[in-house]
């Protein structure tokens, strides 16, 4: 069994602590299961480096977004299939994926971003983590103080996270056209009531 889940959500939903459960949960409930974690962006440096370069005009902003992640994607593809055809009974977390694309540049037509990643692996199940803005931002202010941040993103303000909630809720119905399953998380429960969830969740992956 090889099963390929992505978490997606705004900036502070809670991905890293959810996936963190979730992988606990599964290597709890089947022993015969390896469960690894991959990341987007999988080269930090090369994203880093290739966004630094700056155009006027948003939209083609977006569109060099949409393309530098793609191309970073290639090495997540290529991890996931050695992955793949390493192990028998295999379960891939993936915090984000190309979902993060079609919700995030929101300037541009989500379907044309789905065109340009479609030849990347599908995810068998996409749970989507829905939090509230204001919880969003009071979690993105604690984690910036835990590391000692004080600068937020442009991504983090209240505004855009809106605006990009708005997007993914449109981008996930898109998704259920293409047959991609779906699920759908309240991601501004207690860490009690989000255990109960993953439990939920995973009845649904093995």
């Amino acid at each position: 069994m090889f099963k390929y889940i992505v978490i997606e959500g705004i900036d502070g939903a809670g991905k890293t602590t959810f996936i963190n459960l979730l992988k606990k949960v599964i290597e709890k409930r089947s022993k015969n299961l390896k469960v690894f974690i991959v990341k987007e962006p999988f080269s930090k440096s090369f994203i880093k480096n290739y966004l630094s370069i700056n155009f006027n005009n948003i939209k083609l902003n977006e569109t060099k977004n949409v393309f530098a992640f793609a191309l970073d994607r290639t090495f997540v593809h290529n991890e996931l299939i050695k992955l793949k055809n390493s192990f028998e009974n295999l379960i891939v977390i993936s915090d984000r994926s190309f979902i993060s694309s079609m919700a995030y540049q929101f300037h541009l037509d989500y379907e044309w971003i789905f065109e340009v990643n479609k030849n990347f692996l599908m995810p068998d199940l996409v749970i989507y983590l829905d939090v509230n803005v204001e919880i969003a931002l009071k979690r993105i202010k604690e984690r910036e103080k835990e590391n000692k941040k004080e600068k937020i993103k442009n991504y983090e303000r209240k505004d855009l996270l809106k605006r990009i909630r708005e997007r993914y809720k449109k981008v996930l119905e898109f998704l259920k056209e293409k047959k991609i399953k779906v699920e759908v998380v309240n991601s501004n429960l207690s860490l009690k009531e989000l255990e109960n969830e993953i439990e939920r969740i995973v009845d649904l992956i093995l």
